[in-house]
């Protein structure tokens, strides 16, 4: 997404959501939609912060908490236990490279279409899915 576009939905979905887009919201928010590699929250500080240097790591890290909450950005998870964040609110999976930690997004109508099944233990209310891939990336690989 072009900053000029995260900035505008920032605007609206804080607005939409009784928020106001405080310069720090509109600035956490499009570090993170204009970055594909699924930040985590110090990346997103560190380059936050090179453009705001009086921003703190703990207004980042609730700016991060408000923006999840009110459906501006998901987290996803990693297998290296780090949270990274996605704007990404499309339909799409995700492709974790064992080797160098990068996750990144792809499209799959087959994986779409995977049924869920009708009962699982301990869910009482299934939110959506996303499929995640793990192996090496074709950079690693070479």
């Amino acid at each position: 997404m072009k900053n000029k576009q995260a900035i505008e939905k920032c605007k609206k979905v804080c607005g939409e959501k009784g928020f106001k887009a405080t310069p720090q919201r509109i600035a956490v928010y499009s570090e993170i939609a204009c970055r594909y590699d699924h930040p985590p929250v110090e990346s997103i500080y560190s380059s936050v912060r090179k453009k705001h240097s009086r921003i703190s790591f703990d207004t980042v890290f609730r700016t991060i908490n408000l923006l999840v909450e009110i459906g501006l950005i998901k987290p996803v998870a990693s297998q290296d236990g780090v949270k990274r964040f996605d704007a990404n609110n499309g339909q799409h999976h995700h492709f974790y490279c064992t080797k160098c930690g990068k996750i990144y997004d792809f499209l799959s109508a087959y994986y779409d279409e995977i049924k869920i099944p009708d009962k699982l233990p301990d869910a009482s209310k299934i939110t959506g899915k996303k499929v995640m891939l793990e192996g090496i990336c074709e950079k690693c690989n070479k």
